[in-house]
């Protein structure tokens, strides 16, 4: 069986200075190198996933993917720590939030449902808000929808009959009985697989 075939505009905007989750994953990172190795455990956990188990960390310890509080458990981590790392990283969010200077160099323009194709926004475009006016007239032009995502921190989406809205990407955590769930990261916005 082949692997699914990507059409994506995997090229997101960096918001310099900010990383979703950035105080937690270190936490994270300190107590997995803490813990020792991680392969066998992490093989029984997500055995009917095939990957490589250090992918599978990378995810968890960048909060990609739910956690397992079997996993917290074995590297000894505190789930009030948790807490109160993710709410200094979301002080962080609203901080990158109110950044002034982004200046996105890509957009992903949707060709049909599930089709995307990654856009290079012009040199005169040198802001947020000359991209999307940029933007605006290209989506009234061609009448397909467009978007700009800086991965972890918003997207804005710009359709053809020229309304503008904007999703965030707050970094929480909702817990359940045996995990903690990341929110959307927007990381897959303008991505599609087909098997």
């Amino acid at each position: 069986m082949s692997s699914p075939k990507q059409f994506s505009s995997s090229i997101h905007n960096q918001v310099p200075g900010y990383q979703r989750f950035r105080r937690t994953s270190f936490y994270l990172r300190d107590k997995v190198l803490s813990a020792g190795p991680m392969d066998s455990f992490l093989r029984t956990l997500y055995l009917p996933e095939k990957g490589d188990p250090s992918q599978i960390l990378e995810e968890l310890i960048a909060l990609e993917r739910e956690i397992p509080k079997s996993f917290l458990t074995i590297i000894d981590a505190d789930i009030k720590r948790i807490q109160e790392l993710v709410a200094e990283d979301l002080e962080e969010f609203k901080t990158a939030l109110k950044k002034d200077d982004l200046k996105p160099r890509f957009a992903t323009e949707r060709l049909m449902a599930t089709v995307y194709r990654t856009l290079k926004l012009p040199p005169a475009c040198k802001s947020e808000k000359d991209a999307v006016s940029y933007l605006l007239v290209y989506c009234r032009e061609t009448r397909r929808r467009c978007s700009i995502t800086y991965s972890g921190l918003k997207s804005i989406f710009i359709e053809p009959d020229g309304s503008v809205s904007t999703k965030l990407y707050p970094p929480l955590l909702e817990y359940s009985e045996y995990h903690i769930i990341p929110c959307v990261s927007g990381q897959m916005e303008g991505r599609s697989f087909i098997s």
